[in-house]
């Protein structure tokens, strides 16, 4: 049984809310993110993508993880999982980077968690928790996707 009930739900409130007045978390990837880790009083970094996956490796409860088959199975089992890429790091580089919350199920291609994202690109970005990181993400920069776990389960039984 999974355990990440409470993060699904927390995603599924978040959707249509808005972090940042005006606009809607589906449409802005960080304010989701914001508002689903404030949903289940998980501390992450302030900012837009770029800072939060800036932020994530020295926040204090937070540990950078191995792999997309790692995330998925900590998220089944109720810890809050990011999924992100800095702008810079995505090939050719952008503007802006995309931060995922990981949740339980199968993996997609046996690699890539599935997840909840909003996104200022629009459904190609977007995912309510029916798309994967390597669809969310395209090919050139799924295999770079970086995973962090927050350190204190967020559900329990």
């Amino acid at each position: 049984m999974s355990l990440d009930t409470c993060i699904v739900n927390a995603c599924t409130a978040a959707w249509d809310e808005s972090f940042i007045a005006g606009t809607k978390n589906k449409n802005n990837c960080s304010g989701f993110l914001q508002s689903v880790a404030a949903a289940l009083n998980v501390p992450i970094p302030a900012g837009n993508a770029d800072a939060i996956m800036s932020g994530l490796p020295q926040a204090s409860g937070w540990k950078e993880l191995k792999s997309g088959a790692e995330a998925a199975q900590k998220a089944s089992q109720g810890w809050f999982v990011i999924a992100g890429l800095k702008g810079s790091d995505h090939n050719p580089a952008r503007n802006n980077g995309h931060v995922a919350v990981v949740i339980g199920g199968t993996l997609y291609r046996g690699t890539y968690p599935r997840c909840w994202c909003g996104s200022i690109a629009g459904p190609v970005g977007q995912s309510q928790g029916v798309r994967s990181v390597g669809e969310v993400w395209n090919r050139t920069d799924r295999d770079l996707v970086k995973y962090f776990v927050y350190e204190t389960v967020s559900c329990a039984k």
